[in-house]
């Protein structure tokens, strides 16, 4: 809410009463949030510099957790059937199409990856530990040359 807190305040989008504005006790309100303020918010957090759809929903999760606890609508649905707010959705998407998914780096198991864990499995477990783990490497091994003949 922190985050969101900072996007009110540099956008002005702060309730503020009167009595406040005078220097008495008053009090600072949260906007009503709806499924337009939502898709600012996202978009103001992607100019912002967050990377990855999952930190920005992340996000969106807690000020919606927010108006929960609070007893306000959730912002991301539609009050009229109940559903996700198809605007919101729409952005969402959008925005998850613009991201990408980061990259995922792997790497194959070699021989060689073996013998480390062997060597290091020798040197570390009790022997009958260690000849658990080296069936059961042996095994996974197995397993995933059988898999890959499926799939290529």
């Amino acid at each position: 809410m922190v985050k969101f807190a900072q996007f009110c305040t540099i956008h002005s989008l702060f309730i503020v009463t009167d009595s406040y504005v005078v220097g008495l006790t008053g009090s600072v309100l949260f906007p009503d949030i709806t499924p337009s303020l939502l898709c600012f918010y996202l978009a103001w957090l992607h100019r912002e510099g967050h990377q990855t759809y999952a930190s920005m929903m992340a996000y969106i999760t807690a000020v919606c957790s927010w108006c929960s606890i609070e007893g306000r609508p959730n912002p991301r649905l539609d009050p009229t059937y109940g559903g996700t707010n198809a605007s919101f959705f729409a952005v969402c998407r959008g925005l998850r199409r613009s991201i990408g998914d980061p990259p995922v780096t792997r790497f194959p198991v070699t021989e060689w990856h073996l013998r480390i864990l062997h060597q290091g499995a020798h040197r570390l477990l009790h022997p009958l530990q260690r000849a658990n783990f080296v069936a059961s490497t042996r095994l996974a091994f197995a397993a995933m040359l059988r898999v890959s003949e499926f799939t290529t």
